[in-house]
């Protein structure tokens, strides 16, 4: 029967069962004595002897009858040798009939108390008393002793009878934890504020502390504390409190003395000194180590009493820790005292709250023990479920972005195709007029021409960034000259700046010693000309500069390339949106420039296949600049 699922109704029903068949069982016990005393006999003349023998012999009948049928063992011994026994003392300790005589009694008892046995045999000690029996096998078992001096084939010699209270003892510990449980406690509803103030405040984890919060974490820690009312504590992986509870005094007046051993206020520093002496215990000794080996640690603590440790696992990994203290503390006084220097309190208060202490039956520890188990279990699978919850969260944003964003570069696809094509189409047919003059020709021959460097380059982006998702790009490493570079970049813009009335310049800062990088040249002007052409596109007048610089970082040095324009800036919240795909920084308004939203995406994924990182700085209104590094190691050419 599992009694801590039961009722309070049903608790004392049980109750009250236990104790009606622990009285009949004591009855019984009673009576059997009662049919074997023997009361004294005065023997003053030959009658009456011949009178109390033939009393003997009944009574020994008697007495031989009650024996066999005893539930119980009955031993008779001479000086501790076994002379006679029942077939309850075979049953009991699993010797046979002819083993048990002439066998020293005292082997029937376990070495834990056969002195105290020993001691009864020698004093004639007549009431009943406790011991521990071993059986054959060496089990070891709870037993109850009762012996009497009696006559016994004209000798007087010792019965003893052997009572195994297994059950009795089961049924005892049961009603006492019925009793336990159904006493009314719990821990306050204001929970201790120890004097160093809420200290999970620190907590910059917060994995459990998140998933759970602080009211769950305590209704869960409830559930054990209720038994113990001593201290419990829940720790992240790294070592942060998500929940720290104190109820006991022995445990509030320790943890508060060893914090003012620390002599600082700051928290922090109180951590990391290694002086805050129940916190070491607490989280070093037991948490961390049951973190470490994945499974429970049980350990005596600096404050004198024990600490109970099980990690916390969510989908098989460690995220953290939860612990109680349990146990009596010292009560001896020269271990008070050796505390009392240690965490430099007084000894004679330290055993006054030692004495307070409210003792825990070893089964009520060992239900807390099992529930602190269960605890650990359920903040597992808790985190669990809210880490579940945040990815399906997450994949839920990404699938609606992405299908917003396919959507509007779709729509902007759509606009970016057919306006070249129109063009195609429009002054082809127009070429086909008989009046057309050669400038007329020539002109609508450009357009078609340029609709279709547009056309193809809308094709090789969207070719582009599909090997990219695929990933099929390759890279293509040769010497780059990186000055020559800039140089056929500002080349080839310029006439297209210098048309929108914008001046470009370029900036190489080595000249004499020729910068020359072992990179992939072809994906370097690709990033390069489509950083510039944004720049063009984004920019009405002032400046554009395209240039580097060398920076040392540790053992090696980077090449950082930027892009700089006084165009139209962007807003700060759509910084980080440009360099995903199918985005425009303006996307979602009337004025979208031409362009499908790729040039960023597939820069970006370039830069990153080549070792490095891009990035933009930008001022709404006054323009932006995008960097991108590249590894450099310099080299000169004559």
């Amino acid at each position: 029967m599992d009694i801590y699922n039961l009722t309070r109704e049903e608790l004392i029903v049980e109750l009250q069962t236990l104790q009606n068949a622990n009285e009949e069982l004591l009855r019984q016990v009673d009576d059997f004595r009662n049919l074997i005393e023997i009361s004294p006999v005065v023997i003053n003349d030959i009658t009456q002897r011949r009178a109390v023998q033939q009393q003997l012999r009944e009574s020994e009948e008697r007495y031989k009858a009650l024996h066999d049928a005893s539930f119980g063992g009955i031993a008779i011994h001479d000086k501790g040798k076994i002379i006679e026994c029942n077939q309850g003392l075979t049953d009991i300790s699993g010797f046979a009939y002819d083993e048990l005589i002439g066998m020293d009694g005292l082997l029937l008892i376990a070495p834990v108390t056969r002195e105290l046995v020993y001691t009864n045999i020698v004093s004639g000690y007549e009431k009943p008393y406790e011991a521990t029996g071993i059986r054959k096998n060496g089990e070891i078992y709870p037993l109850r002793l009762e012996a009497r001096n009696v006559p016994y084939k004209g000798k007087i010699v010792r019965t003893v009878e052997f009572r195994d209270i297994t059950e009795s003892k089961l049924m005892q510990s049961e009603l006492q934890k019925i009793e336990w449980l159904l006493k009314p406690r719990g821990v306050p509803d204001e929970y201790y504020e120890p004097v160093y103030g809420d200290i999970t405040r620190l907590n910059s984890g917060g994995l459990i502390k998140k998933a759970l919060g602080e009211n769950y974490l305590k209704n869960i820690v409830n559930d054990f504390m209720v038994l113990l009312e001593t201290s419990c504590a829940v720790y992240e992986r790294n070592g942060d409190y998500a929940i720290g509870v104190f109820s006991s005094g022995w445990c509030k007046f320790m943890d508060n003395s060893s914090f003012e051993l620390c002599k600082t206020k700051d928290l922090n520093k109180a951590l990391c000194s290694g002086e805050w002496l129940c916190h070491e215990s607490c989280w070093t000794d037991a948490s961390q180590k049951a973190m470490d080996k994945g499974e429970p640690v049980d350990i005596q603590c600096n404050g004198g009493i024990h600490l109970y440790a099980v990690p916390v696992f969510s989908d098989d990994v460690v995220i953290g820790a939860i612990n109680f203290g349990y146990g009596n503390p010292p009560q001896e006084f020269s271990t008070l005292q050796m505390l009392a220097k240690r965490y430099n309190v007084d000894a004679d208060h330290l055993l006054q709250i030692a004495r307070e202490y409210k003792t825990r039956p070893p089964y009520i520890i060992d239900l807390a023990k099992k529930r602190l188990e269960s605890a650990a279990e359920l903040i597992g699978l808790i985190v669990q479920r809210n880490l579940a919850q945040q990815e399906l969260t997450l994949a839920k944003d990404k699938a609606e972005e992405s299908d917003r964003l396919k959507s509007a570069f779709l729509a902007n696809m759509s606009h970016e195709i057919r306006t070249p094509m129109n063009g195609i189409l429009g002054f082809a047919e127009l070429l086909k007029e008989p009046e057309l003059d050669g400038n007329q020709q020539q002109e609508y021959i450009r357009i078609i021409e340029k609709s279709g460097a547009r056309m193809l380059n809308i094709i090789n982006n969207i070719i582009d960034i599909s090997k990219i998702e695929a990933g099929l790009i390759q890279l293509n490493v040769r010497e780059t000259n990186i000055n020559d570079q800039l140089r056929f970049v500002y080349t080839c813009l310029k006439p297209e700046a210098e048309a929108k009335g914008i001046q470009l310049l370029v900036n190489t800062p080595l000249v004499c010693e020729e910068p020359i990088l072992k990179t992939d040249t072809e994906k370097v002007y690709a990033v390069l000309t489509n950083l510039v052409k944004n720049a063009i596109k984004y920019s009405h007048s002032g400046t554009i500069e395209i240039g580097y610089s060398v920076i040392a970082d540790n053992d090696r040095s980077i090449l950082e390339l930027y892009v700089k324009d006084e165009g139209i800036g962007i807003p700060i919240e759509r910084q980080e949106a440009v360099f995903e795909r199918f985005v425009q920084a303006d996307i979602a308004d009337t004025m979208a420039r031409q362009g499908a939203g790729l040039g960023l995406s597939i820069s970006k994924a370039y830069v990153a296949l080549m070792g490095g990182e891009i990035w933009l700085e930008s001022v709404e209104g006054e323009g932006s600049t995008f960097y991108f590094t590249l590894p450099f190691q310099q080299t000169t050419t004559n």
